[in-house]
């Protein structure tokens, strides 16, 4: 579904008017920074959902792969946890998703002994 075959989302809408309106002085250059602003967003919205259901048709293995990766993203760090948590595998299972990706990921993360997680390199 294309952001322009969804519905809009009425408060937010309201919500982004308003705040622009204001910020503009109520002028029509504030209605278009307005809508403008709030198709940008719905379009950003989309494209996650349409990352997200991509990671979904991935086999379990590489679904973790890109989990990793995706936290090392979002957050900057990892650990086994993570991952367990997450997708309810064992210990030895989280160390081996991990020990691959590193392996596919040399320069990415380095292990913080002090905090026990991977963090991404700066």
């Amino acid at each position: 579904m294309t952001v322009h075959q969804r519905q809009l989302d009425e408060k937010a809408f309201h919500e982004a008017f308003d705040a622009y309106w204001e910020a503009h002085g109520g002028t029509e250059s504030g209605l278009r920074a307005a809508i403008c602003t709030y198709l940008e967003k719905a379009e950003q919205d989309a494209a996650e959902i349409d990352r997200l259901r991509q990671a979904l048709t991935l086999p379990d293995a590489d679904r973790r792969q890109w989990f990793i990766t995706d936290l090392l993203a979002q957050r900057g760090y990892f650990n086994r946890s993570d991952i367990c948590n997450a997708f309810g595998v064992s210990v030895p299972q989280a160390s081996l998703d991990i020990r691959r990706w590193i392996e596919s990921n040399p320069d990415a993360a380095a292990y913080n002994m002090t905090s026990k997680r991977y963090e991404a390199k700066r």
